[in-house]
């Protein structure tokens, strides 16, 4: 098992994790308002990052970083189907589910850490607008506004998960990957 501790003792209680040897399957369940469409499940494991550049090509300033591809990516409604439930309980409101088991993970072959990402795209999903538009300015106001304007998509980040796939009873940080080169440099 995993156990994380600091200085006033464990903060995390012992989570059985499975070896390299053994294969590691992941099981994910998301839930959504009906308003933040998802269609895509991403994995990202030992996630590197790349510098991101501003609309000139020069690196941002305070720095600011970007996933690299995610190992495992996963679209509705091939590889999952998101349901819509209705919730009596709470005055028939709906969300949306979908459950996804059984998904092989690939092992670096030592310890590794991994997070899930679902999200909406363009083109597949509704966008938050007008909740959560991207391209408002101080001037605008709904009245000048139509539903043909841009919004952000929804978007959801699991925790890590640590994965003690040397088996040695503890979890040994793989270290931080990140792209370097030029900024016009792309993610491997």
């Amino acid at each position: 098992g995993l156990e994380v501790t600091d200085a006033f003792g464990p903060i995390t209680r012992p989570l059985p994790l499975a070896s390299a040897s053994e294969g590691i399957t992941l099981d994910v369940s998301i839930k959504s308002p009906d308003w933040a469409q998802f269609d895509r499940v991403s994995v990202y494991i030992n996630g590197e990052t790349l510098r991101t550049t501003n609309q000139l090509g020069i690196p941002t300033n305070p720095a600011r970083y970007t996933p690299c591809n995610a190992q495992i990516i996963l679209d509705s409604p091939t590889a999952f189907t998101v349901n819509t439930v209705t919730l009596p309980e709470v005055g028939n409101a709906k969300r949306l589910e979908a459950t996804l088991t059984g998904v092989p993970i690939p092992s670096p072959g030592n310890d590794y850490w991994m997070v899930v990402r679902a999200e909406g795209r363009a083109g597949v999903s509704k966008s938050l607008w007008p909740i959560v538009p991207n391209d408002f300015v101080d001037a605008d106001t709904l009245e000048n506004r139509s539903v043909a304007d841009r919004g952000v998509y929804a978007l959801a980040v699991s925790n890590p998960i640590f994965v003690d796939a040397n088996n040695n009873g503890k979890w040994d940080p793989p270290g931080v990957l990140t792209h370097s080169g030029s900024p016009i440099d792309q993610c491997p």
